[in-house]
């Protein structure tokens, strides 16, 4: 099978291109720096016999003010530049079409945290960042295709992915704990649903390589949802640092977050338990590997390259 994945530079379109073809697949890779709205002179060549194509690129990872500042960008890229690639995909002849949207687009106010989430729980557009309306709405343009065009189109929101070389909120929890820096939430009670690089791909790959057409959404994660301290705890024992969890309360804590991390760091105060049973139910897929042993694999995988 030829998958076209775009983003490939990244660090999900990285392990996917590789894990891609140690399942015996080709990968055809496209770099994220690519504008799918405005460059068109070179995509009839990347989707010439492409059975798939799994879309990664996106603007990500910026500061709230910052997405404001850029929000036309986000409208180009992550929806109009979506939009288009997956046209020129169905022209081409393209079979499956597979986005990586996220699951920020169901993180609205007021969402209560006590419940899980899952493929139909309530979105708020309103009440949604520049970024998560950009992978919302790129949404909405791919499934007003389904049933126009004859390509099957899969919508994944994923949550807080982690690896070796993951950027981002694990990224920025892992330079906390390696430094040793004294963490304020030792009253903390919030699980989240977290997603290993490797399951990802996994999923990402057994869609792929679904015969049937699906045409759906789907959440996927780890499969499990625990205490962010629990998480931290696990990752400080692979480090073999002592993390100190100082007892803040919880008024505090936001104001401390806010004020030093801004929306990256209120962000893992939130709980998010993600319900993954649909994946399962109709597509009969279960995560390869458990939390704590992804962890651990990071952590070999760490040592291995000297890191």
């Amino acid at each position: 099978m030829n998958i076209l994945v775009t983003g490939a530079n990244g660090f999900i379109g990285t392990a996917l291109v590789s894990d891609i073809e140690k399942s015996g697949h080709n990968a055809i890779s496209i770099g994220r720096q690519k504008n799918y709205q405005k460059e068109q002179l070179d995509l009839e060549k990347y989707l010439t016999n492409v059975d798939c194509v799994i879309h990664l690129a996106n603007i990500a990872h910026q500061s709230l003010s910052e997405q404001v500042k850029n929000k036309l960008i986000y409208r180009e890229v992550n929806v109009e530049g979506t939009a288009n690639l997956a046209k020129r995909a169905a022209k081409a002849g393209v079979k499956k079409f597979i986005y990586l949207s996220s699951v920020a687009v169901h993180l609205n106010k007021k969402r209560n945290e006590n419940n899980n989430i899952d493929e139909s729980s309530e979105i708020l557009r309103q009440d949604l960042s520049v970024y998560a309306k950009s992978k919302y709405d790129a949404e909405l343009k791919l499934s007003e295709m389904i049933g126009s065009i004859d390509m099957d189109i899969i919508i994944i929101r994923p949550p807080m992915v982690y690896g070796e070389t993951a950027i981002g909120n694990f990224d920025f929890l892992l330079k906390l704990i390696k430094y040793r820096i004294p963490l304020p939430i030792g009253l903390l009670n919030t699980k989240r649903s977290f997603l290993y690089i490797h399951n990802l791909t996994d999923f990402l790959i057994y869609v792929a390589e679904k015969s049937n057409p699906i045409n759906d959404i789907f959440l996927v994660s780890d499969g499990e949802s625990i205490l962010i301290t629990d998480f931290i705890r696990q990752i400080s024992d692979q480090l073999k640092v002592k993390t100190l969890f100082l007892p803040v309360p919880m008024v505090i804590l936001r104001f401390i977050i806010n004020y030093f991390f801004k929306k990256r760091g209120i962000q893992l105060l939130e709980s998010c338990c993600l319900d993954i049973s649909k994946a399962n139910h109709k597509l009969g897929w279960n995560p390869p590997f458990q939390t704590k042993e992804a962890i651990r694999n990071i952590y070999e995988n760490k040592k291995k390259r000297g890191s």
